[in-house]
């Protein structure tokens, strides 16, 4: 069975990790620290091969023991991690695809979420598009990188050797702030569509910042 089989099986009944500020994005590995023994138990659960979602708690909801949460979210896979001694992990997940909250399940045994999720697949597109916009990201951000200090010094040199097609991947964590914007990069099946999302925040970051041409 490959990998995308398996993932489409998973989606049945996937292990929901939910957070009140981040959601797993396409595009580069997350890191994270997991506390709660609920979540502890998803990890040791889904270690060796297991995938889990990442969606966002819905804004203005984020206490209790089953807040709501956003219905677009990434899925993926624990790349590394490593246990501390005190029963807690650091885990890094890989983004393997986006999907759509359905509905959650009864988690039956387990003390985390489920839930049952589509797979999102992306259009078809033109992959010299997707490159152009890359490179209109990389003029662009200049400004905002200066603006982040040094938080973006990692960035800033694995924007210099990665792909063009990769760049806007990359930028969206850091762009893509609010969880609206979050949710319709998530909903847009088009690669080129999420880069033009990503564009748009850019520039939307750079206008407040007065570093648009024709900004005074």
């Amino acid at each position: 069975m490959t990998d995308t089989e398996r993932l489409s099986l998973a989606c049945a009944s996937l292990p929901l990790f939910p957070l009140p500020n981040v959601v797993l994005l396409p595009g580069p590995a997350l890191p994270l620290h997991v506390f709660e023994p609920r979540y502890r138990q998803l990890v040791q659960d889904v270690l060796g091969g297991g995938f889990l979602g990442i969606p966002q708690v819905a804004p203005d909801f984020e206490t209790g023991l089953t807040p709501p949460v956003l219905p677009y979210a990434g899925v993926g896979r624990i790349l590394a991690h490593r246990l501390l001694d005190d029963g807690r992990y650091n885990i890094l997940v890989q983004p393997l695809g986006r999907v759509r909250l359905v509905e959650e399940l009864s988690p039956g045994d387990h003390p985390y979420r489920v839930g049952r999720v589509d797979l999102l697949a992306d259009t078809p597109f033109v992959p010299r598009q997707l490159e152009r916009v890359g490179a209109r990201l990389l003029n662009l951000v200049g400004p905002l990188l200066g603006k982040m200090g040094d938080r973006a010094q990692e960035l800033r040199r694995g924007l210099a050797q990665m792909e063009l097609a990769a760049v806007a991947e990359a930028l969206a964590p850091f762009v893509l702030r609010d969880a609206a914007d979050r949710q319709a990069y998530l909903a847009q099946n088009d690669p080129v569509g999420r880069a033009e999302l990503v564009e748009s925040g850019v520039l939307s970051v750079l206008a407040g910042m007065g570093e648009v041409q024709g900004e005074a």
